[in-house]
């Protein structure tokens, strides 16, 4: 599993002992979080790909990016206590939100397994546009919503397990 993005806050989601657990992330401050959320991984600081052994192009089987969903005009209607307090990198996702996440998925079929998925998580306003961008990418594409959980997600895998 390879989790791009891995956040600043406690999270033991991505690392347990049947998993090989991986992180990238830009954000110092990140880095020291997700080094304590995956004691037994490796997180690699960088620009999302960019500083990922090239070992592990074509074997990723998950990649779960947390990429910012936020249009940069709507991040002064944030909370205080995200628009304040993350860094504005972990927030800004250009100007329809979708400048990152479109920046991953133009990537992810070459380090996807043949029968590897990408997720990421996005609003519900955003995901229509999400599954296009996955599509235009190359993915097979669908949105997964939970209302109890309050969460979108967008699911990509590779066509026939081509890339």
């Amino acid at each position: 599993m390879l989790r791009l993005g891995c956040g600043g806050r406690r999270d033991r989601r991505c690392a347990g002992p049947s998993r090989v657990a991986r992180g990238g992330t830009i954000e110092p401050t990140a880095v020291r979080c997700a080094r304590q959320n995956l004691p037994d991984g490796e997180v690699h600081q960088g620009d999302l790909f960019e500083p990922l052994p090239a070992a592990l192009r074509g074997r990723i089987d998950l990649l779960a990016a947390n990429v910012p969903y936020v249009p940069t005009d709507a991040i002064e209607l944030l909370p205080p206590e995200a628009r304040l307090h993350e860094p504005r990198v972990a927030l800004d996702g250009g100007a329809d939100g979708l400048s990152v996440l479109r920046r991953v998925a133009v990537r992810a079929p070459q380090w996807l397994a043949p029968s590897g998925h990408l997720l990421v998580e996005t609003s519900q306003g955003q995901a229509a546009s999400a599954v296009e961008v996955f599509t235009e990418a190359g993915l097979l594409a669908r949105a997964v919503s939970s209302e109890e959980a309050d969460a979108t997600v967008v699911i990509g895998s590779l066509r026939d397990g081509h890339r």
